[in-house]
C-alpha cells in the first residue's frame, strides 16, 4: 500500500475484515514513538541502525506490525501479515 494512506488504523481495519496488507509508512501515520523518533534520527546521520537491519515492533493489540529497515536510508513499513519473526517463512 502506498504511505499516504497507510496507518496503523487502517491497516487493524483491513486485518479485522480478513484482508492482509503491507505497505510502506510515514513517520506521522500514527506508527510508535520509538519509531518516529529513529527515522527522525536516521535524517541526521545517528539512527544506529547497522545496514540491512530489520526491527519490528507489534501494535498493542498484536494485529499490525510496525517495521524498520536500514537500507540506503531508514524505511518504515506496516503489515498485517508479517510478524517480524526472524523465522518467518510462507509459501
Amino acid at each position: 500500500m502506498d504511505n499516504l494512506f497507510a496507518s496503523p488504523d487502517l491497516f487493524r481495519a483491513l486485518q479485522e475484515a480478513g484482508h492482509g496488507a503491507t505497505g510502506t509508512a510515514r513517520p506521522n501515520c500514527g506508527i510508535t514513538k520509538e519509531r518516529k523518533l529513529v527515522k527522525g534520527k536516521d535524517k541526521a546521520g545517528v539512527s544506529g541502525f547497522k545496514y540491512n537491519k530489520v526491527k519490528s515492533i507489534p501494535t498493542i493489540d498484536g494485529l499490525v506490525a510496525q517495521i524498520a529497515w536500514e537500507d540506503n536510508s531508514l524505511g518504515l513499513f506496516l503489515s498485517t501479515v508479517y510478524s517480524g519473526a526472524d523465522d518467518q517463512r510462507t509459501l
